[in-house]
């Protein structure tokens, strides 16, 4: 369980841009192949490449506008805005649930807007911080942990 939480939090901050600095563009297929390898480790092989093409579809559409200076990391936290960015999750953990059939993904896409909240309280209290940072390492871990509780029980 805790070796999900880390990769998951490393993977998705990968996935986010954390290798960028150094000039390695691949980020959303490193954590791509990460989790697919962490699913063939669960699952049977074709829930894992499910899981894995479930993965590489869901994170492309960009939150930049959602998330971002214009987004919550911007201040904007009605529950209409909360509820698109609750939608952007949701459609990510979706196609996962799909693949690994169990509901529990979507618990962690409904909640997808509270790591940048999160990540927007930090922010707040000290500008050195990186709240989307913050947020993708938070959210890669709640995402790949319900994963794992599939498995586990």
């Amino acid at each position: 369980m805790a070796c999900s939480i880390l990769f998951g939090a490393l993977f998705n901050r990968i996935r986010g841009g954390l290798l960028a600095q150094y000039k390695i563009p691949k980020g959303k297929l490193i954590n791509v192949l990460a989790f697919t390898v962490f699913c063939f480790i669960l699952f049977p092989w074709y829930a894992a490449i499910a899981a894995g093409l479930a993965m590489l579809i869901g994170q492309q559409p960009e939150v930049g506008p959602l998330v971002g200076s214009d987004g919550i990391l911007g201040g904007k936290h009605d529950v209409a805005h909360l509820g698109k960015v609750s939608q952007r999750g949701t459609w990510w953990a979706a196609l996962i649930s799909l693949a690994i059939w169990s509901p529990i993904p979507l618990v962690a896409g409904l909640l997808y807007p509270v790591p940048f909240l999160i990540g927007y309280w930090f922010e707040q209290r000290n500008s050195k911080y990186n709240g989307w940072g913050i947020a993708e390492y938070i959210f890669g871990a709640m995402l790949w942990v319900s994963v794992a509780i599939v498995y586990l029980y």
